[in-house]
């Protein structure tokens, strides 16, 4: 999922929770609310592994609790592809 703003969201008219529901990753473009926002329950309560943009939004996930567990060092879109490629190879 890419900043998943669900909960309280009026655009969003599911279930949170079952929108998450297999969520393997979250990416986190950058940290105000209404990008991480149901971000910290998706990886808590269902695993999902948080990938954050760069180190400034890696610092905000984990002032708020959450395990971060690939970060950018580019923010950039290219960044970001560059780290899933290399941690993931072609499965990224």
């Amino acid at each position: 999922m890419i900043d998943p703003f669900l909960t309280g969201n009026p655009s969003f008219k599911g279930d949170p929770k079952q929108a998450a529901a297999g969520a393997t990753h979250v990416l986190v473009t950058h940290g105000h609310n209404d990008h991480v926002g149901d971000a910290i329950s998706i990886c808590k309560e269902g695993g999902a592994m948080l990938v954050c943009i760069g180190p400034k939004t890696a610092k905000v996930a984990r002032e708020v609790g959450l395990e971060v567990g690939l970060v950018a060092d580019e923010t950039t879109s290219d960044g970001i592809i560059r780290a899933l490629v290399d941690q993931f190879g072609d499965k990224a």
